[in-house]
């Protein structure tokens, strides 16, 4: 969202935006936060669209263009990420992984209206390597990914900066803080997710250098 108060006819007012009112904007982004294409929302025309394409799948469609049928990964949110728009890449040779919305068409119901306990995984997978999942973690974590199975993992570390150690006039060691011990088997994963965190950090570089 570019912030903007001014006039103008595709002004666009998203009251979740630090800033409410502005203009908004699609971006396709490599992974290292580089913008390869940007599209202006001037708003919701069907005229521009593909017949039973929704908004979220038409923009996809259209800023990939040049980009498909070379097998790349692309990371989407929940507003874009559709059954129908996977299948639609498939054919095109690339592969989808997103957030899903709970309402979207197409959805196994015993995926979307299955009660999980904390870090429970269910997973259903069609016959041509769509899979829909729900990861239980601090809330539902809904995902559609046509590139990984239904296996999980631990996560890598993350990469946070330790605090710099502040030296003391003291000719003591510190003492080391003892780690608390966890069960590793709460700390897996599905594939899907961690791939996705790792994906769709192009997007906040972009932002953040914009």
């Amino acid at each position: 969202m570019i912030p903007w108060r001014g006039r103008l006819k595709f002004r666009q007012y998203i009251p979740s935006k630090s800033h409410k009112y502005g203009v908004k904007l699609f971006k396709l982004c490599s992974p290292n936060g580089y913008t390869w294409k940007c599209l202006i929302f001037t708003g919701r025309s069907e005229e521009q669209r593909p017949a039973g394409l929704g908004i979220g799948e038409s923009v996809v469609l259209t800023l990939t263009e040049g980009f498909l049928n070379e097998g790349k990964i692309l990371y989407t949110d929940n507003f874009h990420t559709r059954c129908p728009l996977a299948t639609i890449l498939l054919t095109k040779s690339t592969h989808l992984v997103g957030t899903l919305r709970r309402s979207r068409k197409y959805l196994p119901k015993d995926i979307t209206t299955k009660n999980l306990k904390k870090h429970e995984y269910i997973a259903r997978e069609t016959n041509y390597g769509m899979v829909v999942s729900k990861w239980k973690d601090a809330k539902d974590v809904l995902m559609l990914s046509t590139v990984h199975g239904i296996g999980m993992r631990v996560p890598p570390p993350s990469s946070k900066r330790k605090r710099a150690f502040s030296p003391s006039c003291s000719n003591e060691e510190p003492t080391p803080k003892k780690k608390k011990e966890t069960d590793k088997t709460s700390t897996l994963k599905p594939d899907a997710i961690i791939a996705y965190n790792n994906g769709k950090c192009g997007i906040d570089k972009s932002n953040q250098m914009a």
